[in-house]
């Protein structure tokens, strides 16, 4: 309810130009290691259900005549996450940072770089803590959807 209404205040307020994204594929982040497979089902129907919500609002605002951009970045974390060699990244299942759990206390303290990450550089993993993308994860990510948006 919150997506569809944000869109229609923007709307209302004469926006025409949209760049809708997908959710990414949640499931893919490090902390999933961490869940069990019930778990892991349910937040990836959740994912999947909003995913087909934003497709169907992309739809409706297009045949209202607005310029809708829809990005897959779903599509993109589920390639991001089975060969970041391709995308430049070279870890996708590990954080750059050494967290070996799915604990939200963990944000409460500073953690080390994996001996990895401290060795070739937080470049290289996309993602940072168990949950976020790096900065050059982002950075591609928004690359993408100016590319697609061209």
């Amino acid at each position: 309810a919150a997506y569809a209404e944000a869109v229609i205040r923007l709307t209302d307020a004469g926006a025409k130009n949209f760049m809708l994204m997908t959710l990414p594929h949640a499931t893919k982040a490090p902390q999933f290691k961490y869940s069990t497979e019930e778990e892991i089902d349910k937040i990836r129907a959740k994912v999947l259900e909003m995913n087909e919500f934003i497709k169907a609002e992309a739809m409706y605002y297009k045949a209202q005549g607005y310029n809708i951009t829809l990005f897959d970045t779903h599509a993109l974390f589920e390639t991001l996450s089975s060969a970041p060699e391709e995308h430049g990244f070279v870890n996708a299942s590990d954080p750059s940072l050494d967290i070996n759990r799915s604990s939200s206390v963990d944000y409460m303290y500073t953690h080390a770089l994996r001996s990895e990450c401290a060795a070739s550089g937080a470049e290289e993993f996309v993602f940072w803590d168990v949950t976020h993308p790096t900065t050059p994860t982002h950075r591609y990510v928004a690359q993408k959807m100016l590319e697609s948006s061209l």
